[in-house]
């Protein structure tokens, strides 16, 4: 068997339905083998790092993606992708295809032999869990298996397999070849947490609920042990509509949730890497009074805290295993008062204020959280939109976003990804500066007739990096403003691609097949609330008066 079908074969047996490619010479044998398979097919997107956004948001909802790319500058294009696959723990397969091992110029010395080979693998080694190039014909199903199991294994993650042209195109029994075996893995047994004699705790969830599959157990968790939830913003779809969920906290999250982790006396982190943004800085000033408890699978991060300064009690476990090994935290004791006392602090901060004008993308928010249903998903670029969305709509089905990598430009071609995996709606949030950097897609989503409903925040730049400028450079906005960047007609582009252009929510959600919505936002809309560099995420901009915040932070004191 050609090797080259040896992969597409390996692909379709695990799962993989799409292959999200662009050609080059290094690929061809690749494409030419998937297109023989009725089992698997190949989506041709504008450049690489289009593939590469969409396998990883294929990934998050089937949990596994592919994308395929030829040597030198095509695999360089995936970069970013991998990246961010990286740093969310998604497990995507990055195949690419190299010169020929005569071509590579291995032991030469030389910058560059081959016409676009290169080291891709060294390249990479820093943002995948494993990268190799197969050298000999024999150690293709090893490689592929191996690199399988390690984007799977633990921590989920990239991996990329290089694939040399005559590696490709070489013959090889399949009964022949060699297999790798998992090693095998210990099984941690959790030990029992004494939670009694706590009146103030909280249930902080993360990423990794959704890596391990754990809505419902997180839901039904949340309800058992009756206590306060908050989320990041990659968990935020799991609880939204609970009546215990307070919202999402952190330097850009809401404020009664922020108000409940820094009055807490006892926070459960499960999920959450707790980073600079879930801690606000520095991170001794997360949760002052509150034992922290941090579960996570990676024990790298649990480490760290003691290094940043946050120690804590850590359990290194899977999200769902320890989820249901909570127990009720103290039988004799409701925590009637201090859910009050929480949910009132959201009634008097809530995110959208009704005071804002109905041309704000807060009250904007609201209106399209009416219109979405658990069929939909809801994908976002980065920047304002995102934070807009993850402070106010109460999502009923799937949110997606690059949630640590968070580049400009992964909102369409993400959408791409999703549409193929998912079988309802796709609603995408972007603003002009991501959908700039790869507004090409829009030809992908025509050629496929995608249903995808691309929102579009046009505030004439990068109106998030403008409220930084607006903190700490005095308001001069360079480099992100109308002064600097060139802001085309969306309305004009869309319908060139063959996108459906209307001008209200109601006519978006009515037109069949892919369709384009664009919103004026003013240009100094930012986010609110937002923590500063430097402050506990209790206080935010804008500052509340210094009585009021000393009295919400007089909680449970004394």
């Amino acid at each position: 068997m050609k090797i080259a079908h040896l992969i597409a074969k390996f692909l379709a047996e695990n799962g993989i339905k799409r292959v999200y490619t662009v050609s080059g010479g290094g690929d061809l044998h690749m494409i030419d083998a998937i297109c023989k398979r009725d089992d698997i097919r190949i989506i041709c997107p504008q450049n690489e790092q289009g593939a590469s956004f969409a396998a990883d948001c294929e990934a998050r909802i089937l949990g596994i993606g592919c994308a395929m790319a030829t040597s030198g500058p095509g695999a360089t294009n995936f970069v970013t992708g991998i990246a961010t696959s990286y740093y969310d723990s998604v497990p995507v397969l990055y195949l690419t295809g190299n010169q020929t091992r005569a071509r590579l110029g291995t032991g030469l010395g030389v910058r560059q032999f081959g016409f676009q080979s290169m080291p891709f693998v060294e390249l990479t080694k820093s943002i995948t869990k494993y990268s190799v190039i197969v050298m000999k014909e024999d150690d293709i199903l090893y490689e592929l298996e191996k690199a399988l199991w390690y984007a799977k294994e633990g921590r989920p993650g990239p991996v990329v397999v290089d694939v040399p042209d005559d590696i490709q195109r070489a013959e090889v029994d399949p009964l022949t070849l060699r297999h790798f075996s998992p090693p095998k893995t210990e099984s941690t047994r959790l030990q029992k947490q004494n939670f009694s004699g706590y009146k103030r705790p909280v249930l902080a969830l993360g990423w990794g609920v959704h890596l391990s599959g754990g809505r419902e157990v997180a839901r039904e968790t949340v309800s058992r042990l009756n206590i306060p939830c908050v989320t990041t913003w990659g968990a935020a779809d799991i609880m939204a509509g609970h009546p215990l969920y307070v919202g999402t906290w952190g330097t850009h999250g809401v404020r009664a949730a922020n108000f409940a982790v820094q009055n807490a006396d006892l926070v459960i982190s499960v999920g959450s890497r707790l980073d600079t943004k879930a801690t606000g800085s520095p991170a001794s000033s997360f949760a002052p009074k509150a034992d922290l408890t941090m579960v996570d699978i990676d024990q790298a991060e649990l480490d760290k805290m003691n290094v940043i300064g946050r120690p804590c009690y850590t359990v290194k476990s899977d999200a769902v295993q320890y989820l249901k090994s909570l127990e009720v935290l103290d039988t004799e004791q409701s925590f009637g008062s201090w859910r009050k006392q929480v949910f009132k602090w959201a009634e008097e901060y809530p995110a959208i204020d009704p005071d804002y004008p109905t041309s704000s993308p807060y009250k904007f928010m609201e209106q399209l959280g009416t219109y979405l249903t658990e069929d939909d998903l809801v994908v976002s670029d980065t920047g304002c939109p995102l934070a807009w969305a993850m402070q106010t709509i109460p999502f009923k089905g799937r949110f997606i976003h690059a949630f640590n990598q968070t580049p400009m430009g992964y909102g369409l071609p993400a959408s791409m990804g999703a549409s193929g995996a998912f079988p309802g709606r796709v609603v995408l949030l972007t603003g002009d500066g991501g959908l700039s950097e790869n507004i090409t897609e829009f030809a992908t989503i025509r050629k496929h007739d995608m249903d995808i409903k691309t929102i579009l925040f046009n505030n004439k730049g990068h109106a998030m990096c403008r409220q930084t400028q607006k903190q700490w450079l005095g308001g001069v906005y360079h480099g992100t403003s109308s002064k600097d960047l060139a802001t085309p007609n969306f309305k004009a582009v869309a319908n060139a691609y063959g996108i459906s252009v209307v001008n209200t929510l109601p006519l978006l959600f009515k037109q069949l097949g892919p369709a384009f919505l664009e919103v004026l936002v003013d240009e100094e809309q930012g986010v609110v609330p937002q923590v500063r560099f430097g402050k506990s995420i209790e206080d935010a901009d804008p500052a509340l008066p210094e009585k009021v915040l000393k009295k919400i932070m007089e909680v449970g004191n004394g």
